[in-house]
């Protein structure tokens, strides 16, 4: 069929207008007068369920925004359920989805529940973006009934929700999980202080938080209008970091990050305890975590005064891979051949030292235990096992 915009839509029968609809091409402005065509000739039931089954099969293709939208003019519960049942991965629709469905007020929470009760992963964010629409007392009981899960697993879309919805009843949960330096809770835990008219003790805490929060601000955006490359790198980096205990991701400001650039081995020299359940020194970190530490690294690429400050003096610094067994390796270089030579010598004191250092190195302390442990048992005079252990 030919371009668009050289259609006249009146023209057009049942058919013709449906192929149309249908192809893989951009919006034009013809599309209003081909849906309203269709919307009033066509069997609209069998049509969109035509559309859902072809956007499940291509759920990149330019065409789902128009069977979303088209979707939403008649929409009801049965439809509201098939067009939820479409994967459409990470094609970026969730917003006109949650928009379309949450036409059904409160109708769309039944069809939401079960997506919490069995924990799908691909659904949550998109029931979450269209609770956060619908203020009301069932969507409140929902997100508590999950709490746990949705704190989680969801953290972020959870957050976006509970500032939308403000209810006060999330005023106690937000609290319990709220941490020192976890900027986002706590603005959210202070607005919804602010519109329920709670004047909770922790306020006074984020107020200073937050001062602090802008302070810094101010600083950093002073040093990039003036250039200073060399304050921002001197600046303590803020990074989030995910606990491998328990699972949980918070943001630590931290003084010292060596980086192996060519390994990709990142090491932070900080001691971090975990502002969850206290474990010292074990996570990863996260994949937003690594934003900052690109950045800093990008600037000492970059301007050429900032690669000959001094390493005492900036936060985040390039190094040579760690140097073992003769040669520069990355870290999970060395942990991989610790565990080669363990399996073959699994006792021996010396490696399991070594091998458990390495865990340590890449923030895995707890891991590190147990060998360093074996390593007393197999050598009561290893000194360096005992003094590893005491650390």
């Amino acid at each position: 069929m030919g371009p668009v915009a050289s259609l006249a839509p009146e023209t057009l029968d049942v058919d013709a207008a449906r192929d149309l609809f249908m192809e893989e091409r951009p919006d034009a402005p013809q599309d209003k007068a081909i849906t309203d065509l269709l919307a009033e000739k066509a069997d609209v039931k069998s049509l969109v369920r035509e559309a859902l089954r072809q956007a499940g099969q291509f759920p990149f293709s330019q065409v789902n925004d128009r069977i979303i939208r088209f979707t939403g003019r008649f929409m009801d519960e049965e439809l509201a359920r098939e067009l939820l049942a479409v994967d459409f991965e990470d094609s970026g629709f969730n917003d006109d989805i949650a928009e379309v469905v949450g036409k059904l007020g409160s109708l769309s929470i039944p069809l939401l529940r079960p997506f919490f009760e069995r924990n799908d992963q691909a659904r949550i964010p998109l029931a979450l973006r269209i609770l956060e629409n619908l203020p009301r007392e069932e969507t409140v009981d929902l997100i508590l009934t999950h709490w746990p899960l949705l704190w989680g697993q969801y953290k972020e879309w959870l957050l976006d929700a509970v500032e939308h919805i403000g209810d006060q009843r999330f005023i106690p949960v937000l609290k319990v999980e709220m941490r020192e330096g976890e900027r986002t809770e706590s603005e959210i835990f202070r607005l919804l202080c602010l519109i329920n008219g709670v004047a909770d003790t922790e306020l006074k805490r984020i107020d200073r938080e937050l001062e602090i929060w802008k302070k810094r601000e101010k600083r950093l955006q002073g040093a990039m209008e003036r250039g200073d490359m060399g304050a921002l790198l001197r600046e303590p980096l803020e990074i989030s970091l995910q606990c491998r205990s328990c699972r949980t991701i918070h943001h630590y400001t931290v003084e010292k990050v060596f980086v192996a650039v060519g390994a990709k081995d990142t090491v932070i020299e900080d001691k971090i305890v975990c502002k969850k359940c206290g474990a010292l020194d074990h996570y990863e970190i996260a994949r937003e975590g690594m934003v900052g530490v690109t950045a800093r690294l990008a600037l000492l690429t970059l301007d050429p005064d900032s690669a000959k400050m001094d390493h005492d003096e900036i936060t985040v610094i390039p190094v040579r891979s760690v140097s073992a067994f003769g040669k520069e390796m990355a870290l999970q270089e060395l942990l991989d051949k610790y565990e080669k030579k363990l399996s073959k010598k699994p006792e021996n004191p010396e490696l399991l030292i070594g091998f458990a250092n390495a865990l340590r190195q890449i923030k895995r302390r707890e891991d590190s235990i147990p060998f360093y442990e074996r390593a007393i048992k197999n050598d009561p005079l290893s000194v360096e096992g005992y003094v590893s252990l005491a650390e």
